[in-house]
């Protein structure tokens, strides 16, 4: 389903709306994965309420993902 996954920590409220606003300027589908969640990247609300401080692995089709998480960390 997805061509690239990367883990990734959320710990704050900033660092969730900062991951949310990079992935809304992207013009490819992301999506976050959390045990048997599945969430879309660019909605507040979605990212919020799976909550903080965990790992969470950032899934797209697009290679671009893991270039994408190292520019918004």
């Amino acid at each position: 389903m997805y061509n690239k996954e990367t883990v990734i920590r959320l710990n704050t409220l900033d660092d969730v709306q900062e991951f949310v606003g990079a992935a809304s300027k992207c013009d490819f589908d992301i999506d976050l994965k959390y045990r048997q969640i599945l969430i879309d990247a660019k909605s507040l609300l979605g990212v919020i309420g799976i909550g903080t401080n965990f790992a969470c692995a950032a899934a797209s089709e697009c290679c671009a993902v893991r270039f994408f998480i190292s520019a918004a960390a």
